[in-house]
């Protein structure tokens, strides 16, 4: 195209001059060179009040967060916030997951370097152009939830012209350290890769001299292995400095539970006073302890269905076509994730995965594309169940069930966030019977969950479609599993530069055989998209599951249970037999 004129291109800057001054809009260039706008730090803003304001947060912070839709403060923030801000106490915090701990400590650490900025502006100080080094340093136990904090943080941040950095395993280490060249003032990470580089000599990192805040998030979840050995070293670094900066330094401990009902409950209770003596909270530090007693949120419907583990891929599908909204599926294993995988993508359900054995960029790019779906389907194991703040996922379904009733709630915790509604459906098969009443003795509660209505109108269909998915599934894994196999063979033979005895190599058969076997699949996957592109007959509706203040809706369905000698439930009613035998087994010993 053509080159703008010179009237033009002063045209368009005397626009944005006019824009600038009228928006109050400082514009400085970040580490990559771009342009990026930042509020002018004078903007006259003393008249505008919200429900932000009121909890002390400075005007310009308050205006912000309305822009971003955060009306009002939800309890732990108002709990939290006026003493972070107005006594400068040291908070411990623990509330429900999807409560808004983020902002809860992130705004009184934005406050208080905006106060340092204003100070110097009023005072006509010029800042030093020298690395003043971290003045907020938040530590989160994954990178998943150390990303996320960050991106709720800058969107604040950069209103009020502070820079914040995320440094994390998994992605550039060289990429990091450019960013740490800028300077920025809050560094969100984890604790391994920000000791790392700490060791490396980073110098901005290692700069800790005019630290004003340091917040611990999911303190409970550092206490697991793989944590606490670099947060001790950097607790270590923290408390060694001077005795000036940590007269100052205030600290802010979030959790998503500050009691345990695992099995390891006294390690884990002693592992956390060992961490919060390390971190050495002030005498007069503010506790805020909003979780329930029953710690799964009011919102949440939680639901069981017993079935045989043959049947589970059978009531999984089931689920997935009847209510096709965001669903979250958890399973124990990477090996059984990447079954499902296999089989819902036969199935066309288009499933995504998330899980430690896939790279860290792939994982991102995987919750993107979770998240901007209404239908999403997420298989996930447990390194998901933490911290993670997906908007609008309506479903939890525990393929295979959790550990604890820890591991349950944080799952569980991934729905009905924020006063929303949202269903916890766990799938029991007669093996997890043990564990299932071990979890809901531990979450002390009232009743059982009640079993999940089924409509058995097109179950059968369901299950054709699944038997022939998982045919498919099982052939194609063998074939792959005997080649991966010889690939591997063939490969440390060629380095090691050694013939290979064929008869050591899985037999893959012949050409011939080899497109016989494909021509079946091939037969096999036309007769299942077959029965794919015809619907399905239901009675019901399709949608999100219906739920309300925690209780199943079941309108137009029947139970499972109340479906007389039918061969489609009988994985379930043997669960039922089996159940109740040990029910009347245990009355009878308490006898």
């Amino acid at each position: 195209g053509e080159k703008p004129s010179k009237k033009k291109k002063k045209k368009k800057k005397k626009q944005v001059e006019s824009i600038e001054k009228e928006e109050h809009v400082e514009t400085e260039h970040n580490d990559s060179g771009q342009t990026i706008e930042t509020r002018d730090l004078n903007s006259d803003l003393d008249d505008v009040e919200n429900e932000w304001t009121y909890l002390g947060i400075h005007a310009m912070i308050g205006k912000r967060l309305l822009d971003l839709g955060f009306k009002d403060p939800t309890t732990i923030q108002k709990e939290a916030i006026p003493p972070a801000v107005q006594s400068r106490m040291d908070i411990i915090g623990a509330a429900e997951t999807g409560s808004g701990k983020t902002l809860a400590y992130g705004l009184p650490v934005l406050q208080r370097i905006l106060e340092t900025k204003l100070k110097q502006k009023d005072s006509n100080k010029n800042p030093s152009k020298e690395d003043q080094g971290v003045l907020v340093l938040i530590l989160a136990p994954t990178r998943e939830l150390a990303i996320q904090v960050h991106k709720n943080l800058q969107d604040v941040a950069k209103a009020v012209s502070v820079k914040a950095a995320c440094i994390v395993g998994g992605m550039s280490e060289e990429k990091q350290q450019r960013v740490l060249k800028g300077s920025p003032e809050v560094v969100v990470g984890t604790p391994g890769r920000l000791w790392h580089l700490i060791e490396q000599g980073e110098q901005h990192l290692s700069n800790i001299n005019n630290l004003q805040s340091l917040v611990i998030d999911e303190a409970d979840r550092m206490i697991q292995e793989g944590h606490y050995q670099e947060l001790s070293y950097l607790m270590d670094k923290v408390n060694n400095s001077s005795e000036k900066m940590l007269s100052k330094l205030q600290k802010f401990v979030f959790s998503a539970t500050l009691t345990y009902s695992s099995t390891s409950k006294k390690n884990k209770m002693d592992n956390f006073d060992t961490l919060l003596k390390k971190i050495g909270l002030r005498e007069k530090s503010k506790v805020i302890d909003l979780t329930r007693k029953g710690l799964t949120v009011e919102s949440l419907t939680e639901s069981k269905l017993m079935c045989s583990v043959q049947d589970k891929d059978v009531y999984l599908y089931y689920f997935l076509k009847k209510y096709p909204k965001r669903t979250l599926v958890f399973v124990n294993t990477i090996d059984t994730l990447r079954r499902l995988l296999s089989i819902l993508n036969l199935l066309k359900l288009s499933p995504l995965a998330l899980h430690a054995g896939i790279q860290q960029r792939q994982r991102l790019k995987n919750l993107d594309r979770f998240k901007s779906r209404d239908d999403g389907l997420l298989l996930a194991s447990d390194v998901a169940a933490r911290g993670l703040d997906i908007e609008g996922v309506q479903h939890v379904i525990h393929y295979q069930i959790p550990k604890n009733a820890e591991v349950y709630v944080h799952r569980s915790g991934r729905t009905a966030r924020i006063q929303n509604e949202g269903l916890s459906l766990l799938l029991i098969s007669p093996d997890d019977l043990r564990s299932y009443d071990k979890i809901w003795k531990s979450l002390k509660k009232d009743d059982e969950p009640p079993d999940f209505p089924v409509d058995m109108e097109y179950l059968n269909e369901i299950r054709k479609r699944v038997s022939l998915a998982r045919i498919i599934d099982k052939e194609e894994h063998k074939f792959r599993k005997k080649k991966w196999s010889n690939d591997w063979f063939l490969n440390n033979a060629k380095e090691a530069e050694l013939e290979v005895d064929e008869d050591l190599l899985e037999d893959l058969g012949d050409s011939r055989e080899q497109q016989v076997r494909k021509d079946k699949l091939s037969a096999k996957k036309a007769e299942l998209n077959t029965l794919l592109d015809v619907p399905l007959a239901s009675s019901g509706f399709v949608g999100k599951y219906p739920t309300k203040k925690g209780k199943l809706q079941t309108a137009g369905l029947q139970y499972t249970s109340d479906v007389i000698e039918n061969a489609d439930t009988s994985g379930h009613k043997a669960v039922k037999e089996i159940t109740k035998k040990k029910r009347q087994k245990k009355t009878k010993n308490k006898r």
